[in-house]
């Protein structure tokens, strides 16, 4: 709206990002932010100056966390001798909302409101291969490997699993950076997870590699992404949706709960009919 935006330099632009990583942040805030942000991308070179300082805050809680959940992991080993240390590390690191998974995730959240399109059929495709050039850029792949390896010692203790939980934004944070894993690419993933087993390689390409990523992580840890789903079933209208990409993950209630959440969020009004009850064969 203005004809002539104003100059802003650089070093004060990327104060904004202090917003969303010094301590909590609440919803309104977070909202407000990216606003904020959103405003600020039409001054010329203003949102590469930020998104550029997001991704120095991503790679710095990256590098933390992988060090805290290397930590957990040792813990969740030796919770039955030392039950004291577990619940000491999950309280200190993990469950505040000002822990440093719950900044990644609003960092991550916030660089992919950035390049995502504001109206329908806005989309452009630079945008999204500048997001997620991004997102493969990050080279987190020791720090889900380290969350993966939490999950697996989690899902051999049944006493456990509500640990898991504690988890669930660096899982999101994960699901955020898959988000552009579709369902042809998650189909054309699992056939390369499956001849990787035969005959291993190397991804060819960083798209590749996080598809991988998406498939492997999902087929690991499909019992604890299941418990989760389960418990709050509108997780699967946030970052969670990507789980539909790889139909073999959800058990079939969750399946028959993310169908019923999509019919009622169908915009048109539904007649009300009786019951049908239908004998199906599968083939």
């Amino acid at each position: 709206l203005l004809a002539n935006p104003p100059h802003i330099p650089h070093h004060v632009l990327r104060l904004i990002v202090n917003v969303l990583t010094a301590g909590e942040c609440s919803g309104r805030t977070f909202m407000q932010s990216l606003s904020l942000i959103q405003h600020l991308s039409y001054i010329p070179d203003a949102r590469e100056v930020i998104a550029s300082e997001l991704k120095t805050r991503a790679q710095e809680f990256g590098q933390s966390l992988f060090a805290a959940l290397d930590e957990l992991a040792g813990a969740l080993r030796d919770a039955e001798t030392q039950p004291y240390v577990l619940a000491t590390t999950i309280a200190a690191k993990f469950s505040p909302a000002s822990s440093d998974q719950a900044k990644l995730l609003r960092v991550l959240k916030t660089i992919d409101y950035m390049y995502s399109p504001k109206t329908v059929g806005n989309a452009s495709g630079g945008d999204v291969e500048k997001v997620q050039g991004i997102y493969e850029s990050f080279r987190f792949s020791p720090l889900w490997q380290r969350l993966g390896d939490c999950l697996a010692i989690i899902e051999e203790k049944p006493e456990m699993e509500h640990i898991a939980t504690v988890l669930l934004p660096l899982i999101e944070s994960l699901m955020v950076v898959c988000k552009y894993v579709g369902p042809k690419t998650a189909s054309g993933a699992a056939v390369r997870a499956i001849r990787a087993s035969t005959s291993p390689r190397s991804p060819t390409t960083a798209r590749e590699s996080m598809e991988d990523l998406f498939v492997t992580f999902t087929d690991a840890h499909r019992k604890v992404l299941n418990l989760m789903v389960r418990n709050n079933p509108s997780l699967m209208s946030g970052s969670f949706s990507l789980l539909v990409h790889n139909p073999r993950v959800l058990d079939f209630d969750n399946k028959r709960n993310y169908f019923n959440q999509q019919l009622h969020r169908r915009p048109h009004n539904r007649e009300h009919h009786g019951t049908l009850q239908l004998n199906v064969r599968r083939q």
